[in-house]
């Protein structure tokens, strides 16, 4: 698999919950839920970046999102379970933990965050997260993105900023641009230009793939806006009206 971060993801209708990790450390809410008795939307949980491995006894800092049927009573809950080390809230409603590495390397845990909904379902969402010891050398920056963005006429647009997590760049006179130093996980790419419609695109780096290049084009914004020029108009008279058209891109409007 080229992306080894989430290795299950499920969602299944609530039945008494235990923890999936052996010898488990848990932190958060595990309600017992009452099944709806109409159809609902299924919870989707998303998770933000995770890195594959931690020096021990370091800490990282995870955040889960959530979408829950809310038209039909859905509120969303979280319950998280690490297999070595700990967890500590970071937030009154667990979307928020920081999870503590344990002191001892040289081992490959497990955590798992669980999303329910208050309307009989879950959704769970396992990772895999190596511990080094003292002597291991934890991987900062041996993949890149990069690429090069063009407008939707295929011509290389200059001075569009990249951005991924801390790290950006500005695309040359032929588009091309270039983040190095990237850890071994997944990323979003955003790409943004004054006068252009923002695009973003995944980018997963790992053993398999030291780099990525996502297909990302910018469209220009164009504002039209009619201003009219009201007075009271006398019978038989012609009425002119004045448009205005702003162009805040870099292509030519023509036809209005």
């Amino acid at each position: 698999m080229k992306n080894q971060l989430s290795v299950l993801i499920s969602i299944v209708l609530w039945t008494t919950i235990v923890p999936l990790l052996t010898h488990a450390a848990c932190i958060g809410n595990n309600y017992e839920q009452i099944v709806s008795e109409v159809p609902t939307t299924m919870p989707e949980l998303t998770v933000g970046e995770v890195p594959t491995q931690l020096m021990a006894g370091d800490s990282i800092t995870l955040t889960a999102t959530a979408e829950v049927d809310t038209q039909h009573g859905g509120s969303p809950f979280y319950y998280w379970c690490v297999q070595d080390g700990d967890f500590e809230s970071l937030s009154s409603d667990f979307t928020k933990v920081k999870y503590i590495a344990p002191s001892i390397g040289g081992i490959t845990t497990q955590f798992s965050v669980q999303l329910g909904d208050n309307l009989g379902y879950i959704q769970r969402v396992i990772f895999r997260l190596n511990i080094l010891s003292g002597t291991e050398v934890v991987n900062k920056g041996d993949y890149k993105a990069s690429g090069t963005i063009r407008d939707k006429e295929g011509n290389p647009l200059s001075g569009v900023t990249l951005q991924i997590g801390d790290k950006s760049t500005i695309t040359d006179a032929t588009g091309y641009w270039e983040i190095n130093g990237l850890a071994e996980g997944e990323y979003t790419v955003i790409a943004s230009k004054a006068g252009y419609l923002p695009d973003s695109k995944p980018c997963v780096v790992s053993d398999n793939e030291k780099g990525c290049q996502p297909a990302l084009k910018l469209e220009p914004v164009l504002d039209i806006k009619v201003v009219p020029e009201p007075r009271i108009a006398k019978q038989g008279e012609n009425v002119t009206y004045s448009i205005t058209v702003t162009n805040q891109g870099e292509e030519t409007a023509t036809g209005v």
